[in-house]
């Protein structure tokens, strides 16, 4: 995965990135071993990250605790994916599976990444952070990469899946794949709005910044 990746973004670690191993990696020429790679951190900073919290491992927790409740229904699920295949075989089960889906948390989980930075969807929330931050130019370049990200297509995935998964519900009629189209167009429209709240913010302050 970890070759194939660096192969799609136009560089080869190996020789053939569909057949290798973490061996061949780790000795390809192109990487170069990084002395150290641990900062120092003080302890406000600890209890800053601590307070935020960690949305990662939050959403893994909540991935984690749907995948061992719905292999209760199936033992045969052992990643999300499974569900799209357990669906099409077995129907039935779509109304139990939607049900843990919508009571799980999974769904909704996008909505702490909402509260936690209003101002990144919000030109107005944003433009007030502005005006309150000694270091303005350090939101700037957040926009600048925002908007890189979007042109780099980081985040496509997500608008592909709202398309495929709607495709599938129009197939199969099932409520779980409704449930994952409309969390990936939501998920879109949010990434969308965080986009352009991003260029209007550069449009006005990106020759002002001090």
């Amino acid at each position: 995965m970890v070759a194939r990746a660096y192969s799609e973004a136009g560089i080869d670690l190996v020789n053939n990135p569909d057949f290798c191993t973490p061996n061949d990696i780790k000795n390809s020429s192109l990487l170069f071993f990084v002395d150290k790679p641990s900062i120092q951190v003080c302890d406000e900073e600890i209890q800053a990250i601590e307070e935020e919290g960690d949305t990662t491992e939050g959403m893994r927790k909540v991935t984690n605790a749907l995948l061992k409740d719905l292999r209760n229904i199936d033992p045969s699920i052992e990643g999300l994916n499974d569900i799209d295949t357990l669906i099409m075989k077995k129907p039935e089960l779509d109304s139990i599976i939607s049900d843990k889906l919508e009571k799980s948390g999974y769904l909704n989980f996008w909505k702490i990444e909402l509260s936690r930075f209003p101002w990144r969807y919000d030109p107005i929330k944003m433009t007030q952070l502005y005006h309150s931050l000694e270091d303005q130019e350090m939101l700037l370049d957040y926009c600048r990469s925002t908007i890189k990200q979007n042109k780099n297509g980081d985040f496509k995935h997500w608008y592909i899946n709202a398309v495929y998964y709607h495709d599938l519900y129009s197939k199969f009629n099932s409520k779980t794949f409704l449930c994952y189209a409309n969390l990936y167009f939501k998920l879109a429209s949010l990434h969308e709005s965080r986009v352009k709240t991003a260029e209007i913010i550069l449009s006005v302050y990106r020759n002002k910044s001090s």
